[in-house]
């Protein structure tokens, strides 16, 4: 794992000195106590300033300290490789997700209904059908304020995340846009990183494309193909492979952003699941759009996206 792919799993990322600071996963950081740095040799140096231990940090972030080791062959891109073979030898054992730290229910039951989803569809170009079907809601002030987010404006919408099985194990938060359209993206504190899996997923599709994110798997849901969302750039590897072990699809479409360059995150996915014999085929949104909703809102259809299939970029176990 490189320190990028690292830090994007920690929320309240900052510069500090030669390295960088984050609210620490293990415990309920209101001000960042985990500290960052890279090695000479490339691994990921992690202590919490608050006492919590390097294997609790990793355990909260579903990691192992094989983990903070740099890989050797991840950072070549699909894209300009071709076809990934990778060679298993030892498994890492999948971690499933653990319980949050609170209980996120109330919660979610009362957000789901607690809005009209019309603004936020027309703002991402995507169906409030596809909204319902994430169970996205929204969280007012108050609420968050309660809940220690950090966000003090007026509210925000919400994105549950969930394990394997569809047990809710996390909420993401998107704020409505600033005064220059930017939108800040924060977590229920307490929250653990899962999927973001639409209601009605089917079992055996004959294709399951896997976006980053929850806005882009609503989009996918808009174009009408089955989807889930990763937290973000390498993220969920071990919940998406048990989910994909008991979904079944016929075959797995891996959706990076435009601005994963090397595709390391979606790339460390694709080899996680060929670690435990799950083909998938990683590519680019058509027509260089940065994301799956810039495709469909520059007016991209699902035949264009099923059409990726037919490029190089399979990822193979080799034996």
């Amino acid at each position: 794992m490189t320190i990028a792919d690292f830090l994007e799993r920690l929320d309240g990322v900052r510069r500090s000195g030669s390295g960088w600071s984050a609210r620490c996963p293990a415990d309920d950081d209101r001000t960042p106590s985990l500290s960052i740095a890279q090695g000479k040799d490339g691994r990921v140096l992690v202590k919490c300033m608050a006492g919590c231990s390097t294997p609790a940090v990793l355990d909260a972030l579903g990691l192992t300290t094989a983990d903070l080791f740099s890989p050797s062959n991840a950072s070549r891109s699909p894209a300009q490789a071709g076809i990934h073979r990778w060679r298993v030898n030892a498994v890492r054992p999948l971690r499933r997700i653990a319980q949050p730290k609170i209980d996120l229910l109330p919660h979610a039951k009362r957000w789901h209904s607690a809005a009209d989803l019309t603004p936020l569809a027309d703002l991402l170009g995507v169906t409030t059908e596809s909204l319902v079907a994430m169970r996205t809601g929204w969280a007012s002030a108050t609420e968050l304020r309660a809940l220690r987010t950090g966000y003090t404006g007026r509210g925000c919408w919400t994105f549950p995340m969930r394990d394997d099985v569809g047990r809710l194990v996390g909420i993401r938060l998107r704020s409505e846009p600033d005064a220059i359209g930017r939108c800040r993206k924060y977590a229920v504190s307490g929250s653990r990183q899962g999927l973001f899996v639409p209601a009605g997923l089917q079992h055996s599709p004959p294709l399951l494309c896997v976006a980053e994110g929850a806005t882009d798997t609503i989009a996918l849901h808009t174009l009408g193909l089955p989807a889930v969302g990763v937290p973000s750039k390498g993220q969920g590897g071990d919940a998406l492979v048990l989910l994909l072990q008991r979904v079944g699809p016929g075959r797995v479409l891996l959706l990076p952003d435009a601005d994963d360059i090397d595709d390391h995150g979606m790339a460390n996915i694709a080899r996680r699941l060929a670690e435990h014999g799950i083909a998938s085929h990683l590519a680019h949104p058509p027509g260089g759009a940065k994301d799956v909703r810039a495709y469909l809102n520059a007016g991209g259809d699902a035949s264009g996206i099923r059409q990726l299939l037919d490029g190089p970029a399979e990822s193979v176990v080799r034996q």
